[in-house]
């Protein structure tokens, strides 16, 4: 008797309260690749064109240039967060606008989005690394 009552008496007091679980971190989202290197690239829109780009990183900033088969030359800045790069591209004949892209998790491909400032999509832009 003496035992049921301590088992009855510990079933009711209350229990101490669970902490709270706190979400796991987003580690995909916060994974950066190593995008800095050649690649072999390609453009949609304003006539498909191929060019060939050249990135350096330094941490979240990604800047490079870029050369197509028609003499096109420009150059690439921007930032990366996690897979997802937004940046400018700037042409050497003056024009210029935005660029996203986002790249596979091992840094091997991208594809994305270009325009001209100011203005809606203009074509697709996809890559893989030299």
């Amino acid at each position: 008797m003496y035992l049921a009552g301590l088992l009855l008496a510990a079933a009711l007091q209350p229990s101490p309260p669970v902490p709270a679980l706190s979400p796991a971190p987003l580690i995909a989202q916060q994974v950066r690749p190593n995008v800095a290197g050649q690649w072999d690239t390609r453009t949609t829109g304003d006539g498909d064109r191929a060019y060939r780009v050249r990135l350096i990183q330094e941490q979240g900033s990604v800047s490079g240039t870029y050369s197509g088969a028609q003499g096109d030359r420009g150059t690439l800045d921007g930032r990366l967060v996690g897979t997802e790069f937004r940046g400018q591209w700037r042409g050497g004949n003056g024009s210029g606008g935005w660029v996203r892209l986002s790249f596979s998790g091992d840094g091997t491909s991208f594809e994305g989005t270009w325009g001209y400032a100011g203005r809606e999509i203009s074509g697709e832009w996809i890559g893989s690394r030299l």
